[in-house]
């Protein structure tokens, strides 16, 4: 029997090989895996388990050579050793590529401690994958509320046109390509369920939320976005008639945390470890401006067209009511992230926690792109320069974060007005700079 090609079909396909190529042609093009040594800070942490296991076999790092303990150094001391500060979602995730980038390794005959380029390529590898799966899932978010085109559009926005794209291709492993992946995994997987239950989806959304979690911690906040999607007569039924479901959740995502409750357990003789020290958060006093807009690392200011996607909840609220409740987790997600006492987190482009929600910011920037679509009358020359407009203004400064002369954490108005569209250092560049007190901070002095 010869299967029917639709229209929609051939839509599909045509997005599937847009977004790979896209992905694929910046992968080479940028070829950051080329480097060594580029495992470091945060992104050794996330990662230090899985040679700490299958190299050393020895989570407790007491057998690692002197000659690799610079990789280890993100650890926090705990009663039976030192602990990672960052939780091991990140190194769950990317155990098929360790494991197929310490064959090669071994097979060329490096040095292979899970530091060389080797496995940096299939580590990068992995970050590709989840930003190609999350930008697909996201294209079929916005899709269900709007037509192709803007769809379409909205999907190369996010992964073109904000610091996701920077997070993937050069840092790719840290956290949030991976958080990004998840949170587009959830929301599909919720509305999913929503249109007719099934046990896939439940499991789906009880790996997403598990992960999340294992990923850090803050985001079991995510668990509010299928509790509050359509709280109707109708979903309390649902959920009466499939009530196996919420415990297969619950489950999935127990087990999906379970190994880092087991790993602190055994390293601290706690079930809850607290790995980061004297850092903390300042509920009381979250620093929505500077975090929002300020030239440090405001993420309106670095990534501007999410400002388009936010004025499009606007369109979401009127045109999907069962979303209105679940857009409670969008404020109080950004009012935890701006809490840290690190809100601009550390050396970073732009404001790097937000990256994590993209995917759910899909759908509303559709629903922008197609009113613009609407309003300028123009069914695509005007939202293409739109879109490539910020797609080039997210290049260039991911081009001037590469050379340094977009600061890792030093930005101020002065030395953002000096660099704006330009390539060249300024003479009195290092007097511009104005880093922030890291140790001021963490006392609750955070207006810098």
């Amino acid at each position: 029997m010869i299967k029917q090609i639709t229209l929609e079909h051939i839509k599909g396909r045509l997005t599937k090989g847009l977004i790979g190529f896209l992905a694929l042609w910046c992968f080479f093009h940028f070829d950051t895996f080329k480097q060594e040594n580029v495992i470091r800070h945060d992104m050794s942490s996330y990662y230090g388990y899985l040679p700490a296991t299958f190299i050393y076999r020895d989570l407790s790092l007491q057998s690692i050579p002197e000659t690799e303990k610079q990789h280890y150094e993100w650890v926090i001391p705990a009663e039976n050793g030192p602990v990672f500060r960052m939780t091991m979602g990140v190194a769950l995730m990317n155990t098929p590529a360790f494991l197929a980038g310490h064959a090669f390794s071994l097979m060329s005959g490096k040095e292979s401690n899970g530091f060389n380029s080797t496995y940096y390529f299939f580590l990068l590898l992995s970050a590709l994958f989840f930003f190609y799966q999350g930008l697909l899932i996201s294209f079929k978010l916005a899709n269900r509320y709007t037509s192709f085109y803007p769809a379409v559009l909205s999907t190369v926005l996010i992964g073109f046109a904000t610091n996701l794209f920077y997070y993937t291709f050069d840092e790719g492993l840290m956290s949030h390509v991976y958080s990004f992946y998840l949170y587009a995994l959830l929301l599909e997987s919720t509305l999913s369920w929503h249109e007719e239950p099934k046990r896939k989806d439940a499991l789906a959304i009880g790996f997403a939320l598990g992960m999340l979690t294992l990923i850090r911690p803050i985001h079991a906040l995510a668990v509010l976005i299928p509790m509050l999607y359509s709280p109707d007569k109708a979903k309390w039924l649902k959920l009466k008639q499939h009530s196996s479901h919420v415990l297969w959740i619950a489950l999935v995502g127990l087990l999906c945390v379970s190994p880092q409750l087991l790993y602190w357990k055994y390293m601290s003789g706690s079930w809850i470890f607290y790995s980061y020290g004297d850092e903390g958060f300042f509920f009381s006093e979250p620093m929505l401006w500077k975090g929002l807009f300020g030239f440090r690392k405001g993420w309106l200011l670095y990534t501007p067209v999410m400002l388009v996607a936010l004025l499009g909840i606007i369109r979401l609220w009127r045109v999907a009511p069962a979303f209105r409740l679940s857009l409670l987790f969008l404020p109080i997600y950004i009012w935890v992230v701006y809490s840290w006492w690190c809100w601009w987190y550390g050396g970073s482009f732009g404001s790097r926690p937000m990256i994590d929600i993209y995917a759910l910011l899909a759908i509303p920037l559709a629903l922008s792109l197609t009113w613009l679509r609407k309003f300028t009358r123009s069914q695509l020359v005007f939202p293409m320069a739109f879109s490539l407009l910020f797609i080039s203004l997210n290049l260039f400064q991911t081009k001037q974060y590469r050379s340094t002369l977009l600061h890792w954490d030093g930005m101020n108005k002065e030395l953002y007005e000096r660099i704006w569209l330009d390539p060249y250092f300024p003479k009195n560049y290092q007097e511009l700079v104005q880093s922030p007190d890291y140790e001021a901070a963490k006392k609750g002095n955070r207006n810098q």
